[in-house]
């Protein structure tokens, strides 16, 4: 092989690799826009899927200064102390809204907050700290002997 011929298959291996480069970046980049658009489509799909805004807790209709007036007239009314539970039903029947799953949990909540008005009786339920009772004053005495 005489050197010119040399010297043309050298500058054809440099076109070579220069197309090669040119066929690998179309590659590349046809790849990076494929994982673009998948992104994007995921993307598109969760903010689809999404609440527009952050969910927020539920939250009751009435203040919890409200709903630990209404308890107390409950359990006024009905004479006795009265559990968590017995409150949700008398608020249901009455068509007071409660939030959340737990209904006894979110009205042992607010009884808690309250505690300095209410006095809870082990196995009786709450009742206002401020009315004499006879029956809750021996189980309040109870609790504290």
């Amino acid at each position: 092989m005489d050197e010119r011929s040399y010297q043309g298959i050298l500058q054809r291996r440099r076109e070579l690799q220069e197309e090669l480069r040119a066929i690998n970046d179309i590659i590349h980049g046809y790849e990076r826009l494929q994982q673009l658009r998948a992104g994007s489509e995921i993307r598109e799909f969760e903010a689809m899927s999404a609440p527009s805004e952050p969910r927020r807790r539920e939250r009751n209709v009435f203040p919890p200064r409200h709903l630990a007036n209404l308890a107390r007239s409950e359990i006024l009314r009905v004479g006795r102390p009265m559990t968590r539970g017995e409150l949700v039903a008398a608020f249901e029947a009455s068509g007071i809204p409660l939030a959340g799953k737990d209904k006894p949990k979110n009205i042992g909540t607010i009884m808690w907050r309250f505690r300095d008005e209410f006095l809870n009786v082990p196995g009786q339920g709450y009742w206002p700290k401020d009315v004499p009772n006879e029956a809750v004053e021996g189980a309040a005495s109870d609790k504290l002997a």
